[in-house]
Parts: structure tokens; sequence; C-alpha cells
């Protein structure tokens, strides 16, 4: 064993073993190579086999295991099938035996244990699922079959899992990979049709993981995917969800795929409408640009022989979209195309507004973003802006806007150009061609014409313009407070002084914000707020007004925004002293908003935080508050987003090493506890932490929970949170806490006492 490198001197004749598990492979080695081991060994066996040592003695399974790893086959079986397997550690420790046993036909025996794992849960069907992940190549072929045979009946729970690792075999598969896969996919088809909580059928989720871990070939073991397989995955297409849908397109888009597979794979997935969702887009874009070129080429197809007949070219719902992007694509390439589509769609038939005219608009604009800007520009200089119908105008808007927002960096000059070949037509449209000023960006230009053209126009059109135009021009501020009784005025006051109080803030700017917080309109409200906390770091917070406005406003949200302005002003370093935290706190904790409830949560735990200290009315009102949103829960859990800043905000006051809180706080952190599924919740290490501190203060803290809550007679706690409670007793007490033993003996989940398990098999 020193050779072997499980043994090393330190010194003083004295030996260590390089690791726990060494340890375990000595006793082995001792067990089955020596005579007096081998007496001890008939002992250890006859000891194990007794029922009521399943869990007491657990480390001795471990040193079982590595007994089975040197053993002969034929011992091999023999031992393995002398235990009581529907018990745990037994089972447990041939399964994972059966994998690393030097025999590739040890592995079989798990063939046996998916029987008991099928009646016996997901605890034992999840430890067949480690031992398929942990088995070395030799034993591929075994664990294929149970990896099929959990696939076609294991738990709904456990079906992801269980696909994902299909996957990853498949990876590892040398021969047939697409005959294997196959009979993946056949199985997950054959399983009884479950449908999720939206109505989807839960098959097409494993099909995905399955795939997507296959996917993870080239990248993980550097070779190519094989056609087979592609073949295959063409078959089964349409059972996938969209987002597997987008992994088969990708593999397609893999170096040395044949182009005659890619067109086969274009033909099948055009040949019906696309996912609802849709998000095989991108990837289907990339295949039509690589396909679509060599059909037109080949002149022989529906797609005929040019960009603007294959852009003509019937094709099933949304693929259309990914059609015109294509052709595109290929018109920035194409000045004479970029023209044709540009003086088709403003200056063709009046009466011109369907199909065509609709994949032309598509085409256009995919084009210009693509970055064909200079080339529509060029193009749409050279119309004659008084010849556009006015029922066209809007689609000059619209290209206009994807001109300069996607990317073209459209010049000033150009910008300009194109302005004022807009201002031949204001007269005849101002609302239009304002709103396309506005559009370009051209902020003198468009000020100008507001100036002159807002009072002319009806109020109705006037409001409209207002609520469109993005840059407010200084020039007519005067204009919007002589018609501040209108609400588009008002709003349009609020954008203006947002975009001054970013270049200079004043003080009147800051108190025409805080009026327009309490303005009757909602929409006004909202938006002088959100200007508020975008710019709470900026503009100087008056606490007596945020104050007011969270007392005083009707509107939620206002109140939601400058509550996160004060804690955001706070976390950059304003402080609020200790009368101003008692009064926003009181009026916090009388919200019944779940919004002003978070809220309320990050100012105790920014200001404890900071302060390092938390007043005694504050922590009650954090309690009272906690146990007011458990009492009025319509679920059976509180919901993740209030019990994260709960959860969060008593661990601060934990850390606060407060031994006047602390009973309070432990019988708030219970309650919070049995009613939250910190799974959804929050990091179970957070919650983790929090029982471990309050544990210190009172010691028999965690033993209440496991005795008194884990299996109350009403409703079972959820088992990510027995597992945090077991962490923070090992942490706490150590891994042989006695009150871990009761759990093992007691009548408590096997996945509870499989965690305990483990971790009394670490080091």
């Amino acid at each position: 064993m020193k050779s072997d490198g499980v043994i090393n001197e330190i010194g003083g004749e004295r030996l260590i073993f390089f690791h726990q598990t060494f340890v375990e492979y000595a006793i082995a080695r001792w067990l089955y190579s020596t005579p007096t081991g081998e007496t001890a060994q008939v002992e250890l066996l006859g000891f194990l086999q007794l029922d009521q040592t399943a869990y007491t003695k657990h480390y001795l399974w471990s040193v079982l295991r590595q007994l089975l790893n040197l053993v002969s086959i034929g011992e091999f079986f023999r031992i393995s099938r002398n235990f009581n397997r529907q018990q745990m550690l037994p089972f447990r420790t041939v399964a994972f035996a059966s994998v690393s046993h030097a025999d590739s036909q040890a592995s079989s025996i798990l063939l046996e244990l998916i029987p008991i794992a099928l009646q016996l849960g997901d605890a034992y069907q999840n430890t067949l699922l480690i031992t398929i992940k942990s088995a070395s190549n030799r034993h591929l072929n075994s664990v294929w079959s149970v990896n099929l045979a959990l696939l076609s009946h294991c738990d709904t729970s456990l079906s992801n899992k269980v696909a994902e690792t299909a996957g990853e075999l498949l990876t590892r598969l040398q021969i047939n990979p697409g005959k294997k896969i196959e009979q993946a996919l056949v199985t997950i088809q054959n399983r009884p049709l479950s449908l999720d909580a939206k109505g989807n059928d839960e098959r097409s989720y494993f099909f995905g993981n399955l795939i997507t871990a296959y996917a993870q070939t080239p990248k993980t073991f550097g070779k190519n995917i094989d056609i087979e397989v592609c073949q295959t995955l063409q078959q089964h297409y349409y059972n996938c969800g969209s987002q597997t849908r987008r992994v088969i397109i990708q593999l397609h888009l893999t170096p040395d795929i044949p182009p005659e597979l890619q067109i086969s794979l274009f033909t099948t997935i055009i040949a019906q409408p696309p996912h609802n969702l849709f998000k095989e887009k991108e990837e289907a874009l990339s295949l039509f640009q690589q396909v679509l070129p060599r059909l037109i080429n080949s002149s022989d197809t529906s797609f005929g022989n040019n960009w603007l007949a294959a852009l003509y070219t019937p094709i099933p719902g949304r693929w259309e979209q990914v059609l015109a992007a294509t052709v595109g694509f290929q018109a920035t390439k194409n000045p004479s195309l970029i023209t044709t589509l540009a003086t088709n769609i403003l200056l063709g038939d009046a009466q011109r507004t369907g199909k065509k005219l609709y994949l032309e608009q598509l085409a256009l604009e995919a084009a210009i973003n693509y970055g064909a800007g200079e080339l529509f520009t060029t193009a749409l200089l050279q119309i004659p802006c008084q010849e556009i119908p006015s029922s066209r105008l809007p689609t000059v808007s619209n290209l206009l806007r994807s001109l300069v927002t996607q990317g073209n960096n459209l010049e000033g000059e150009s910008r300009k150009k194109i302005a004022n070949w807009l201002l031949t037509q204001i007269q005849q449209h101002p609302k239009d061609i304002l709103i396309m000023l506005n559009v370009l960006e051209v902020d003198k230009i468009l000020g100008e014409q507001l100036e002159k053209y807002l009072p002319l126009l009806q109020p109705k059109e006037r409001n409209f313009v207002l609520k469109k135009i993005k840059c407010i021009p200084e020039q007519i501020e005067p204009y919007l407070h002589s018609q501040s009784h209108e609400k588009e005025a008002r709003l349009a006051l609020v954008r203006l002084y947002q975009a001054k109080s970013e270049n200079q803030p004043q003080p009147e700017i800051i108190s025409y914000l805080y009026k327009f917080c309490l303005d009757k309109s909602r929409e006004v409200s909202l938006s002088a707020s959100d200007v508020i906390l975008n710019r709470a770091e900026n503009v100087g917070l008056d606490f007596a007004e945020l104050l007011t406005i969270i007392e005083q406003s009707p509107v939620v949200g206002c109140r939601f925004n400058l509550g996160k302005a004060l804690i955001k002003n706070c976390q950059a370093g304003w402080v609020i002293n200790e009368s101003e935290l008692l009064a926003i706190c009181q009026v916090l904790s009388e919200e019944n908003t779940d919004e002003l409830i978070q809220v309320f949560y990050k100012i105790v735990d920014v200001w404890s935080d900071t302060q390092q200290f938390i007043p005694s009315e504050v922590a009650e009102m954090t309690f009272k508050v906690t146990e007011r949103i458990i009492e009025r829960k319509t679920t059976k859990y509180i919901e993740t987003y209030l019990a994260r800043p709960a959860y969060i905000t008593l661990k601060m006051l934990a850390n606060l090493d407060d031994s006047s809180l602390i009973n309070r706080l432990a019988d708030c952190t219970r309650l919070l506890f049995k009613n939250s599924n910190i799974n959804r919740a929050i990091n179970s290490l957070f919650v983790i932490g929090l029982l471990e501190r309050i544990n210190r203060f009172l010691p028999n803290f965690l033993t209440e929970i496991v005795r008194e809550d884990f299996l109350e007679s009403e409703k079972m706690l959820p088992l990510t949170n027995m597992d945090a409670a077991i962490v923070a007793i090992v942490h706490s007490q150590g891994k042989n806490a006695p009150i871990l033993d009761e759990i093992l003996q007691g009548d408590y989940p096997q996945q509870v006492k499989n965690h305990i398990l483990r971790e009394r098999e670490t080091s």
C-alpha cells in the first residue's frame, strides 16, 4: 500500500492514509487477503445481513463497497445477493460497487435493482442515476439498459435528470449512436402522457434534456455529430419543444454536416409552422442563409431563381419572417434590390396592402437592421416625398425608426438631409412629420417645428404628438406649462425635467418632480417617481418629501419607487437617523401591498447592516410584518418574492448577536421556515447560516425543528428545508449528532436519510 500511495510515512514510525477512502480500502484489503481478515470478513457479512444494522455502523458499508471491488465476479454476485437490498445502505453499496468493479459483468446486477428502485420511489431511482453517471466506460452497455428502464418508468420528478443522463451517455457510447438515440427518444415517446401546470406535454421537456446534453458532444469530446443521429433527430423534430428544436438546428450547423442533410432539415421544419415560442428563430435564420442560396441557384425549387421571387414563396406561419430576414440579408450586398423594395413599398399601388407589401417591409427592415442604412438612405432620397401616399407615411416612420435604432451609425448630415426631405410635406401632414422628426433625433429642427405647429394641431393630435416625443425640446417648456391641465403636457414636462436633471440638477426641478409624484394621474405620478428613482444618487433627496409622498400617494408604484430611491441612496452612503428610520418603518410596516413589504425589509436590512444595530421597535415591526404575511398567505407556502427578503432581513438581525432579540427571532424564523419552500425562495446556504446562528444562543433550536416541525401533523416540511436543517445540524453539532441518528431510525423521508448518509460518507 505504500507503493500504491495509499499510506504515507510522516516520521516517528507514524503512518497516515492519504484519504478516508484509502482507510476503507486498506480494511477491505485486509479482509480479502489475510487469514485473520477472511475470518473477520465472515463475521462482518453476517453482521451486515441483519436488518437492524441498516443504519448503525454506517461506515462499515463503505468498507464493504471496497471489498466488493476486490473479490472475484462470482463472489461479487454471491455477496451482493445476500443483503436486503430494499434497505438503502445495501442498495447503494451494491449499486456503486457494480460500476467500479474491474469485471464488466458486475454492472449487470443493476438490472436486478431496477424493480426495487421503481417500487420504492425516487430516492432509490436517484441512487441508480448517480450510479449510471459515475460508471466507467467498460460498464456503459449495462448502464445504458438501466438508463432506458428508468427513462421508461421513473417518477416524473426525476425524468428530466434521467433524460439528461441519457444524453450524456450517448456522447460516450461509440457504437451505433444513431440507434441508441432512437431507442431513447422512442422510450420517451412511449411514456404515458403527462401535462404540466400550463397543459404542455412534459415529454417534450425530456426530449429537450436528452438532446441538449448530447449536443455537448463537439465541445466535450471534440468529435462531430454522427450523421445517423441527425437523421433521427429530424424524424422527432416536431415532438420537441422550441428550445430543443433550436438545439437540433444548431447541430445541423456544425462543421462537416453535409449540405444535403441541411436541406433535408430545412424541408422538414418548413413543412409546418414554427413553435409558438419560436426560440429556434435565430438558428433557423442561419440555416435559411446557408440553404436558400443553393436552392435559388438550382432554379428548380418553389423558391424561384431570384431573391424577390423567393420572398413571395408561400411558407407556413412565421417562417415567412425568417424568409424575409434572409432576403434582407442578401439585399445588403445588392443595392438594386434595396431600391426595388423601397420603391415598391413607398410608391406602389395605394391599394396594395396585402401579403407582398408586408413581406417587402419585413425584408427592407431586415436589410436596414443588417447595416444597409446608407444604401436605404440613398434610395429614399431619390423618391420625391410629395409623391408618397399619406397611407404610407406610417411605413416611412417605421423604416426611419429601424434606420436610427439598429446601429447603422447614421451620420448627422444624413439625418438633416432626410429631415429636410420630410419638411416638404409638413404643412400637409404636420402630425406625421413631427413624429418622424422625433424619430430622426434632429433636436434643433424638431424644436423649431414643434413650437410652430403644436398650437395649430387639434387637442387629440397634439396629445398624440406629445406622447410620441422622446426628448422634449426646451423651446416648448412655456407652452407645456400653459397646457398643464392636459395629462400629456404634464408627462412631457416630466420627460423634460428628467433630461434637465441628468445635465444640471437644480432644486426647482426636483421640487417639480416631487409635485408630480402626487399628481392625480397615475401615469404622471409613476413617471415622476421613475425619474427620482433613476436619478436618486444625483438629485439630492429630501427625506421629509419622500416620507410625505410614501404616506400620501395613492399610487403603489410611486410609493414603491420612492422607497427604492431611499434604499439606493442609503446604500450609496446617505444616512438616515434613528427617528427617521422609525418614521419610515412605521409607515411601511402597515402596508399590505407586497411591493412595499419588500421595501420595508430592505430598509431594515440596509440600516442594520450599516449601523450594526437595530432599534427594538423596528425589530418588533419586522417580526410582526413576517407573521402577518404568513397569516394572509393563500397558498401552501408564502410567495418567493416575500420569503426571500424576509430571510435576508432575519439573517441580518441574527448577525447582530443581540440576545434581547433571540427568542422572538427564533419563533419568527421557525414560523417562516415552516411556511416557505427555500428551494424556490432563497439560496439554502443563507438559511443554513440563519439556523446555525440562532442555534448558538438556543442549543435545542434545531432539535426542536426536527422533532416538532419536520413531520407536523398538518403538513410535512419541504425536503429542501429538511436538508437545510440537516446541514445546519452537521455544522453546529457534527455529523454524528444524536438527533441525526434519531432521524435515521425514525419514520422520516428516505431522501433525508440519504442526505445524512452522504454527509457521513464524506471525510
